[in-house]
């Protein structure tokens, strides 16, 4: 298999191509996780590092108490709202 490192602030591609997310804060690493994981559950905690998860992840962690999936990319949820997938329980 091959391996591709990146290095980036940006998000949005982190949340397209990226199977396993590392963030490091002085040095450390502190979030390592698959990028939902780490997105969805450290959302807070990465702001405090400067870092914003994709607007599509705020929208569907917001709505997640009414049964909202938890997206990467916006693309997924244009297709729930045009009804081509369903909503998961």
């Amino acid at each position: 298999g091959n391996t591709t490192i990146m290095v980036t602030h940006d998000m949005d591609i982190v949340a397209a191509y990226a199977t396993r997310v590392l963030i490091m804060e002085d040095g450390k690493i502190v979030v390592d996780g698959p990028p939902e994981e780490a997105f969805y559950d450290h959302f807070e905690y990465l702001s405090t590092l400067n870092l914003k998860p994709p607007t599509v992840i705020d929208y569907c962690r917001r709505l997640q108490g009414k049964g909202m999936p938890r997206y990467l990319t916006v693309e997924p949820l244009v297709r729930l709202i045009q009804g081509g997938e369903e909503r998961a329980n």
